[in-house]
Parts: structure tokens; sequence; C-alpha cells
């Protein structure tokens, strides 16, 4: 069968994707230069094409990836999360115009990220930590957007649908030769999917202003504002319990970057970012009947992060590239949940060879020196030949890094951070093929081999001497091959189609029940449907089809797969610490299941007590982690639980517990409190 791939891709042609933007890429090398000579998998899509075919948030966007997952938790505005190559949710770097979007420890919910005012999407697959330091363990997601040109120009778009959903955007943009601008607005707004508190509006501002002020120079200066609400009626497993609880997160994004030639050979750029969130939990009482000190509740968080870069690009001849540059950034959260900063300072070099030659070579090393866990190396290389006109071979080899979050490292109360944990490492390799005949049809086939360290892992039973909560101790691999096709199908349309088949495996395991030795990992490519008794082997496909372009894709999966049965049917517990599913299962007198805090993957560990006969034990997951210092809460009965005065994304039960009530200051000790 491999032969008659391998037969199949020699034998095929290649594209022009209305989707697909040819030949330059900017993000994989931090510089301008043609995709042939690019050793990483990279798609770039087009945000005029993907607005064409009435996709409007970039999560859709990236379910055309291969390789890519993405994880919507429910409605609109419900946590939405990206697995690239089997790596967790927080493995990937978000850009807008070089500003960093993830949250420090590299969380991002994709619920909020629209098109508005998208140029394109270059999304690089593997680690690319040598450029951009933490977060990008399996890859980049960096979103440019537009600068006007020429007359000034408007658009003005109104839409709506089913559940009350409308979409207002309105944009203006023009330039010169030296001034180049655009702006726009949008609003989006939805009643959701239940009768009660599913509301969610997202307003977005955006803009760009592009100055050259001599062929030498160039300055751009971006921002963009973001105000998402989301309302949610269901507790932690599932039921619609709550008329008013909500969460919002709002705040700025702001690049400038400005360059500038020298001479003929040196490029001198600079660049500065700055991105804040605030992401509040608001739950007032229901009613008059809903008193109590437990029966609202209220917390907020300004996450921010402030950086400053600056390199040179050194032109050695027509086909050599030499960078060096620095980086040091400013992290810090303040609220409810904690109140603390750190710094980070770097420095990397990388070298681009061959640009002119059949053979192009990259290679790169960047030192991190973090006020948390030291100095840190990484490295990376890799090269593309470009065999003939029609044929392409890469092969790369890198590493990868990812920071603790905050809460990891500072949490306080019952649940102690670790302040000396490692950051979590990967080491990975690829090969790839790329082949085009007459036709215009292109096939590609990747493999691609992943191996994860150092996992962050909770345990509910602390350790060592400072009585941690955290640690490293887990190990992980993912591999796999991704398989696309792209062909025009005549009158400016275009199809394509993409396979991606995934394996994961835990190495070694540890307190975490998500992380068993010789399990797969979770979340990963899975099917919805079937039974959770065997690992999933199936092929999942799906078509888009819209305007003047075409999209088929498939997924092929080896993994644990919970099944959708609703609240009450289900035998075990699957969520990712972004949130997501709500399972749970009835329990028999006496019968023990496991209980804890929260953990890397969600769901409940540890503790073990026996409980009553029509009793329910819920698994919630966090609608607003890292935030929520809790996951997990304790035994809610069948009939509408209440919430028990816990951080976001713990629900409890006024029903008597294992501590017989709900006590002052539950959020501090174990969920069981309640």
């Amino acid at each position: 069968m491999i032969r008659a791939l391998l037969f199949a891709i020699l034998q095929a042609q290649q594209p022009t994707d209305t989707a697909r933007l040819t030949p330059i890429v900017v993000t994989a090398d931090r510089l301008p230069i043609p995709a042939a000579a690019v050793p990483a998998a990279v798609t770039v899509l087009s945000g005029a094409a993907l607005r064409a075919q009435g996709i409007r948030t970039v999560a859709d966007a990236l379910r055309t990836v291969p390789g890519a997952t993405v994880v919507a938790s429910g409605s609109f505005g419900a946590q939405t999360s990206l697995f690239v190559r089997g790596g967790e949710s927080d493995y990937v770097k978000v850009l807008i115009d070089g500003v960093a979007q993830n949250q420090p420890g590299g969380a991002f919910d994709f619920a909020n990220l629209t098109l508005d005012g998208v140029e394109r999407i270059e999304v690089v697959r593997g680690p690319v930590s040598v450029l951009y330091g933490s977060d990008a363990v399996a890859g980049v997601v960096q979103i440019f957007t537009r600068t006007g040109q020429g007359t000034p120009r408007s658009t003005l778009s109104v839409r709506a649908g089913s559940l009350g959903t409308t979409d207002v955007s309105m944009d203006l943009a023009g330039g010169g030769a030296a001034v180049g601008y655009a702006l726009g607005a949008s609003r989006f707004g939805s009643d959701g999917i239940y009768t009660i508190n599913n509301e969610y509006r997202n307003v977005v501002v955006n803009g760009r202003i592009g100055w050259r002020p001599d062929p030498r120079s160039d300055v751009g200066l971006s921002l963009r504002f973001g105000d998402g609400v989301f309302h949610y009626p269901t507790d932690g497993a599932g039921n619609v319990v709550d008329a008013n609880q909500r969460q919002s997160t709002r705040g700025p994004s702001v690049g400038l970057d400005a360059g500038r030639f020298l001479s003929t050979r040196l490029e001198a750029r600079v660049s500065a970012a700055y991105h804040e969130d605030d992401v509040r939990f608001d739950d007032e009482p229901d009613d008059s009947s809903d008193t109590g000190p437990f029966a609202s509740y209220h917390s907020r968080d300004r996450i921010r992060r402030i950086a400053l870069g600056g390199r040179a690009n050194l032109h050695v001849g027509a086909g050599t590239i030499l960078t060096g540059g620095t980086e040091v950034e400013w992290q810090r959260q303040r609220g409810t949940t904690l109140d603390t900063a750190r710094r980070t300072g770097a420095v990397y070099a990388q070298a681009v060879m061959g640009l002119d030659r059949a053979i192009a070579v990259t290679a790169g090393a960047r030192l991190e020196d973090n006020e948390q866990f030291g100095a840190h190396l990484t490295g990376r290389a890799g090269a593309a030949w470009r065999v003939d006109a029609r044929t392409r071979l890469r092969v790369s080899a890198g590493t990868g890094f990812k920071e603790p979050t905050f809460y990891e490292n500072f949490a306080t109360g019952f649940v102690r951070g670790n302040p000396k944990l490692e950051p979590e490492q990967s080491t990975s390799w690829e090969v790839g093929v790329e082949r085009t005949a007459p036709g215009n049809v292109v096939v590609a086939v990747s493999y691609f081999d992943q191996r994860f360290r150092d996992l962050v892992l909770y345990t509910f039973t602390p350790v060592g001497p400072d009585s941690v909560n955290y640690i490293n101790v887990a190990r992980a691999l993912a591999r796999g091959v991704e398989l696309t096709l792209t062909a025009p199908l005549g009158g400016g349309r275009t199809a394509s189609v993409g396979f991606t088949h995934l394996i994961t495996r835990v190495l070694t395991g540890g307190p975490d029940p998500a992380f068993i030795a010789g399990q797969p990992l979770l979340r990963r490519h899975r099917v919805r449907r079937g039974a959770l008794r065997r690992p999933a082997r199936r092929l999942r496909l799906w078509g888009v089809h819209a305007g003047d372009a075409a999209s088929l894709h498939a997924h092929r999966s080896r993994g644990r797969v919970p099944r959708d049965l609703g609240p009450c049917r289900a035998s075990r517990i699957h969520a990712d610490r972004a949130g997501g599913e709500h399972l749970q299962r009835p329990l028999r007198r006496g019968q023990e299941l496991p209980l804890a805090a929260p953990h890397r993957a969600g769901g409940c560990a540890g503790e073990r007590r026996p409980v009553t006969s029509g009793q329910w034990l819920a698994f919630p997951a966090c609608l607003s982690w890292p935030h929520a210092p809790w996951c997990c809460g304790p035994i809610a009965t069948a009939r509408r639980p209440r919430w028990c005065g816990l951080p976001p994304g713990t629900s409890a039960s006024r029903a008597p517990s294992p501590k017989g009530r709900c006590v002052p200051g539950a959020h501090s000790g174990p969920a069981w409190s309640c």
C-alpha cells in the first residue's frame, strides 16, 4: 500500500488553490523566502478566499490544515483549542503581526479570534522555538493583517440567521506609495443553542498603518481590540441550571515593526509588542430564593505580555542570509487567582543558505534565559532539495520547549505551585516529498515523529520538601503521516483533499490518569462515534463548498474516544484542560471512584470515597483554565446542582458531601470541601 501511495505521489500533479498562496512565506524562517526553499511543512491561507467561502473564524479556517485538530467545547464562544500533530493545545504559538496572543505558559482560546482584517494566515507545523521561544513546540500560527493601497474604499456587510445570529462588519482601506491604512470593526452575536443564558457577543476593532519613508525603510503599526462575552447555563455535568453565569475576555493587541537596510547587504529590524487579556467570571443569584454566602461569585484576572526585540539580517551573496537577534519579554498576571510576574530574555542565530541553488539549508540555535527555570538551549536544522521543476524533497529536525504556566509555578493554598519546574521539551523530525506534473495537481506527503518529555503533571499528594503539586515526570510520542492533494476544477475553482493518520502514546506516565504508560494521548484527532471500550480506527471525511472553492478532508485516528451520550451515560471522563466534554457515571451505594483537584488533562483522579445510592459523581471541565485553580467539583445529585462559591469551572451541590455542607473558604480546600 505504501509503495502504491508513493507511486501515486510521483505520478500526481500540482495546483493553484484559491485559499493557499505561493511562493513566499515569512513565518518559517522569519524572513520572506520562497516556499520551495523552506524545509518545514507550511500552509498559507488567504483571508479573502476564506471569507468568500463564508468562513468567519480562524478556528474554522484551521480545520482545513493537515495535522491540525480544532476542538470546540460548545456553542458560539465556548472554549476552542488547537492540537497540531498530537501536541498539547498549548504547544502552538499564536501571533498577530508578530504579537504573541498566548497566555504565559501557552494557553490560547480561539473562540473569539475572527478573520476581521486578516490578509493571510501562515501555519508552520513542527518546532519553531529557535525563532519564537516558548510555546512553539508543535507549530506556529501567524496572522498577517492587511494594509490598504490605492483609492479609499469601504465595505459594509450585514448577515442574519437562525438562533438569533447576526453579523455586522465594516472596513475602510486605502493609501498611496508612502502610506497605507486599513481599519475595520465587526460585531457578531447569537442566542446560542440553549433556550436560556447562552448568548454570545464578540466585538472586534482592528487597524493597520504601513509607512515607507524611503525605499530602504518600512514601518508597520497594527492594533486589534477584542471584547467577547459568553453566557453558559450548564454546570460541570452539562445540566442547564444557571440563568446568568458568564465569562468575558477583552483586551488590546498592539504591534510595532520597523526595518531599514543600512546597506545593500545589511538589514536591521526592531519590534515592540503589547498584549493584554482582561478575563472575568460573573455569576449572580438566579432569583430571590438563591441566597447564602455562595449564591454568587465574581473573579477577574488581567494577563499582560510586553516584548521588545531586535535582529539583523546579513545577505551574503544571492543565496545566503545570516540572522542574529535578541528579545526580552515581561509577563504579568494580577487578579483574583494570582498576582505574580516573570521576565525572559533570549538571543538567537540562524543561517539560510542555498536559496539560489537546488538544495537550500536552514540551521539555527537559541539560548533562552528565563527568570524561573534559567538558561535553556534549543536548535533546529533542515534542508529542501528541488530535484527538478516538479519534485521537491525536504527533511528537518529540531527541538522545542514550553515554559510552565503561572499557576503551575506560583499557585498557593491547597494546590501549591512548583517554582523549580523545568520547561516541557520536545525533539522532532520529519521528511516530506511534493510532486507536480502537467495538469496543475499537486500531491504532498510528510512523515513526522515528535517526542515530548518533562511534561508537567498534577499530583494529588504533595511531593518533595516544599510539598508541591506539580512535577516534571511524563514522556510521550506522536507520529504520523500527512497527505494533501489539490487540483484545479476549472472556472477558478479548486479542490483539496487532506488525510492525516496520527498515532500517539504515553511513554512514561505519572500521577495524572490522563498519562498512563502505553495509552494514547487524549483528544488527538478523535472521532466522536463508537464506544469507549476499544481504540478508534476510523476514517472521517468532510467537505466544504462555497463560492469558487471546494475542499475535502480526512482524519484517521487511533486513540481513546469518549462517546457523546449526554451527561449520564459514559464510562470515563476525558476533558482537555481548556474545557470541553462533561461526562459522568451513576454510582452505586458504597462504590468508590477517583476524585481530585485539577490536573493536566482535566478529569479527576486521586482520593477515593464511598457515595450513597442516587448520587452522581460530576467531572466538570474548566471553562476558564488556566485562571481557575479548580477543575473538579464534588458530588452533585441528579437534581439541579448549585454553585458553591468556588472559582470558575468548579461545580458543586447543596446535597450532602463528605464534608457535610458547603463551608466558607471552600476555594482554598480540596474539591471535596463542598
